[in-house]
């Protein structure tokens, strides 16, 4: 009990900032290529928790919406079907939008998202503010053709990385309260015994 006072003081502190990173602002280490080429294995990206909601620190409860998740995000979210895994993806549709995805080429409120020429990838996409590259990988090609409406206040995501992720082609429509935050730069990139010097303070697009 004497030790626990001695360190009341401390302990308080570490709870303090524990839950100013839930709250506010933190690092994510992301495992996978599947944003790739805009976020690479290994990269710890800085993710904004307050762009869209405040929320009750350490739960999914939203205290207050600040903004309204854009088109073209890259977001970290919990996965809807596996509770306490964060992914990072690139958000693509919102609420109400019609889209159609054929053979990863995605059209959205009938209008194609992509400048490809039929010959030459990547890629690019164009979403709101958002202009990014999109990879393509011949062995891991999926032909399908899916068109859908994305419920309200649900949200559609994608990898960059488009034939080689596990997206809402497998987990399905992302609920806002699942959102964690918007992603915005690359702190440091890391994938032992690699370090990426060009990658520091990298934005993402």
């Amino acid at each position: 009990m004497k030790l626990i006072r001695r360190h009341l003081s401390t302990l308080s502190l570490l709870f303090f900032l524990v839950g100013i990173r839930s709250t506010f602002a933190n690092q994510y280490v992301v495992p996978t290529g599947s944003m790739i080429p805009t976020i690479s294995i290994g990269d710890r990206i800085f993710a904004n928790r307050v762009a869209y909601d405040l929320k009750l620190p350490f739960t999914n409860v939203i205290l207050q919406h600040i903004a309204d998740p854009q088109r073209g995000d890259v977001v970290v979210f919990e996965s809807p079907i596996q509770p306490g895994l964060v992914l990072v993806k690139r958000l693509v549709a919102v609420g109400g939008d019609h889209v159609v995805m054929q053979n990863g080429f995605i059209t959205l409120n009938g209008k194609r998202l992509d400048d490809f020429d039929g010959k030459d990838t990547p890629y690019h996409e164009a979403l709101g503010e958002h202009a990014y590259t999109i990879q393509r990988l011949p062995q891991y090609f999926r032909p399908e053709r899916r068109e859908f409406d994305v419920p309200a206040g649900e949200f559609l995501m994608f990898g960059d990385n488009r034939d080689n992720s596990a997206d809402s082609r497998v987990f399905g429509f992302v609920p806002r309260d699942h959102l964690i935050g918007r992603a915005s730069r690359v702190l440091y990139s890391f994938d032992f015994p690699h370090v990426d010097l060009t990658r520091f303070g990298k934005r993402l697009d």
